[in-house]
């Protein structure tokens, strides 16, 4: 993977993120702690593992050199609403996206130190972050659905707020 690779696919997770933070809008207050699903996490505990972890660190870790992990439960634990759900999906989002920016070929080539006992190429940590990202906006998408609530198309992306919208017109 290149920087001119990691662009492109950032750019992608960039209109998949505008779809996710209005499938996480569409989330009841009341059930942000709720078990949706047996077995799984809280859609407040995926949310935060989604763009905590999954998103900011990871590919910060690139940048960086270094996985760190996180205390989720912590994170959780300071989300009191469904506004400061979203505040931490946009923070996580923006720094992320800085790192996105501030990665190099040499970076992306090289390893990222992890704490389960060896290093990981910084290109596979992106990998790492997309999927992750991908498999767990799919698990938003169930929760919602099994709340009863229609998700939006999941390539809607003309209906995204305007900083997550194609930057080139399709068609």
């Amino acid at each position: 993977m290149t920087t001119v690779q990691l662009t492109a696919l950032w750019e992608r997770l960039r209109l998949g993120h505008g779809i996710a933070l209005r499938v996480i809008d569409l989330i009841p207050e009341a059930r942000l702690d709720d078990t949706i699903v047996p077995k799984m996490r809280t859609p407040k505990q995926l949310v935060v593992h989604l763009y905590a972890m999954a998103i900011r660190e990871v590919v910060e870790s690139v940048a960086r050199g270094e996985f760190h992990e996180i205390d989720e439960a912590a994170v959780c634990a300071s989300i009191r609403n469904r506004s400061d759900l979203l505040r931490l999906c946009r923070e996580s989002w923006e720094a992320a996206e800085a790192a996105v920016r501030s990665i190099t070929d040499a970076q992306l080539a090289g390893d990222v130190k992890t704490p389960w006992g060896k290093p990981i190429a910084g290109k596979t940590m992106i990998g790492v972050a997309r999927d992750e990202f991908h498999h767990h906006r799919g698990q938003l998408y169930t929760f919602v659905r099994v709340m009863g609530l229609e998700p939006p198309d999941m390539y809607d992306f003309a209906n995204n707020a305007e900083e997550f919208r194609p930057k080139v017109a399709t068609g």
